[in-house]
């Protein structure tokens, strides 16, 4: 997430295609494991997280806070009492958090809010929405803006996201 020459500022959103089978998924794990372990050079974030979208799928359209996402439906529970704590360091944290969004061309209904536009109103990530439209908004940087965030796609996926982030991310192919 560092800038290329003859770029103002780093990326924020960063898009890594390739085709099945290639190492996508293993690539999201090894950012991780270089996170965790302090190694490599996916440093300097204190919490990485990842974002299968596999798994996002099987909550449907149901609407739930995007701290629920993180906290519930995709990893380990956080306990209630925590949370306010944790949620108030990663707000004001945001440059510290490391998203890996896993399988983009495997998100069921994401595409739509892509061709439409749907943002909805966001007055923090308390708020309530089905998780495609909090994936979105995580994606097009209306919702934790700051948070580095990594999506990995299949090619053929790609066009109604690289429309929305032309002018936020940089494209990688995993070869």
């Amino acid at each position: 997430f560092k800038r290329l020459p003859g770029e103002d500022t780093d990326p924020t959103r960063v898009l890594v295609t390739g085709v099945p089978g290639i190492g996508k998924t293993s690539l999201c794990h090894a950012i991780l494991d270089d996170v965790v372990n302090n190694t490599g050079v996916f440093t300097g974030f204190d919490f990485p997280y990842l974002i299968k979208f596999r798994k996002v799928n099987l909550i449907g359209k149901e609407k739930i806070t995007f701290q629920s996402l993180l906290f519930d439906v995709n990893g380990p529970t956080v306990s209630t009492s925590d949370r306010p704590k944790l949620w108030k360091h990663l707000e004001d944290n945001q440059k510290n958090i490391l998203l890996l969004l896993d399988g983009y061309d495997e998100a069921e209904g994401l595409g739509a809010h892509f061709n439409k536009g749907l943002t909805g109103h966001f007055s923090g990530t308390g708020t309530e929405a089905p998780p495609q439209q909090l994936l979105y908004n995580l994606i097009k940087g209306s919702l934790l803006p700051e948070a580095c965030v990594l999506i990995t796609a299949r090619p053929q996926s790609t066009l109604p996201l690289m429309e929305c982030m032309s002018d936020i991310a940089k494209e990688g192919q995993v070869r």
